[in-house]
């Protein structure tokens, strides 16, 4: 399960999980960027495989200065704009390839921290859902358009 600290800058959060979590989402991530049909190699690269990087990386780090449950938990540093962009291509992605439902719980999960980590660092109504700062936009950003002289479907 993810957790979340939010920076004193407002640069983005800081997602904490234990090290199954996190080895979960690498693997998810990894599968998602081998197998998706609308990412191109530099796509990958550029985009899910740091998602990977952050949480095979965040288990070498240090624990978070506050750990209010027993047990190991590890951190890795988010930037609001990379986080955002690898979350919806990851759900994107998820639309054009067969899945498990180990790639939905891992979607699902680290979207619920999201959307909660945004919520406080920005405000918004909790209970309408409504975040007019940042997550209304996200939950609108298309990560892909289509191509209109060739039919294909491209990464903007």
């Amino acid at each position: 399960m993810f957790e979340y600290e939010l920076k004193k800058d407002h640069y983005g959060p800081v997602l904490i999980a234990d090290s199954t979590t996190f080895s979960a989402l690498r693997k998810v991530v990894k599968d998602v960027a081998d197998r998706s049909p609308l990412l191109s190699d530099e796509d990958r690269a550029n985009v899910l495989r740091g998602l990977a990087h952050d949480a095979r990386k965040a288990c070498e780090r240090q624990p978070p200065s506050s750990q209010p449950e027993p047990g190991v938990r590890y951190g890795v540093d988010t930037q609001w704009p990379v986080l955002l962009i690898q979350q919806r291509v990851l759900r994107q992605s998820l639309a054009y390839m067969d899945h498990s439902k180990l790639h939905q719980a891992m979607t699902y999960a680290l979207e619920s921290v999201i959307e909660d980590s945004l919520r406080e660092d920005f405000g918004g109504d909790a209970e309408a859902g409504d975040h007019p700062a940042m997550a209304n936009p996200w939950r609108r950003l298309g990560c892909f358009h289509t191509g209109r002289d060739r039919g294909d479907r491209r990464a903007i």
